[in-house]
């Protein structure tokens, strides 16, 4: 009942990304509202798999990532304005380092980012986050996510 009432009053919170993913890489928000956002988009996409419900794993995670990603460019933005950096940069490279970390697989986040992104020239920018990434991940002791899913006795998840 409460997914149901954030779909109707606040849809960018539930659902795929895609749109919101978009309009983040256009413009500008505020840093309350993407922080609040975010928040409220890891617990409904936590919410989504702690329940059992259906609905993709890989979607959610590209728009949190680039939800951190636009933060933390607006954080750069704020403190060191003469760098120049394109607005893109940070939330393209985030999209793909939470992807590679949570599925560790670093190649197929850089592909996958760069292919639908269409930002070839952040290859290697990308490429370095998710690696990083995905060396953190395994040196903090965690899991991938499909792994953690199938020793809890889930078939695999849907992607989207």
């Amino acid at each position: 009942m409460a997914l149901g009432a954030l779909v109707w009053g606040a849809p960018e919170v539930t659902g795929s990304g895609e749109s919101l993913v978009e309009s983040l890489l256009l413009g500008q928000s505020g840093t309350l509202f993407l922080v609040t956002l975010l928040a409220t988009r890891l617990l409904t996409t936590v919410g989504s798999y702690g329940t059992g419900l259906p609905g993709g794993i890989f979607a959610p995670l590209l728009a949190l990532g680039t939800l951190v990603g636009v933060i933390f460019d607006q954080g750069v933005a704020e403190l060191a304005p003469g760098l120049g950096l394109g607005p893109g940069l940070f939330a393209v490279a985030a999209m793909g380092a939470l992807f590679a970390a949570t599925v560790r697989a670093p190649l197929t986040g850089v592909i996958l980012v760069i292919e639908l992104t269409g930002a070839l020239d952040l290859g290697l920018p990308v490429l370095l986050t998710c690696l990083i990434a995905t060396f953190t991940a395994e040196a903090l002791g965690g899991r991938p996510i499909y792994c953690l899913l199938l020793a809890q006795g889930h078939q695999a998840p849907p992607l989207l």
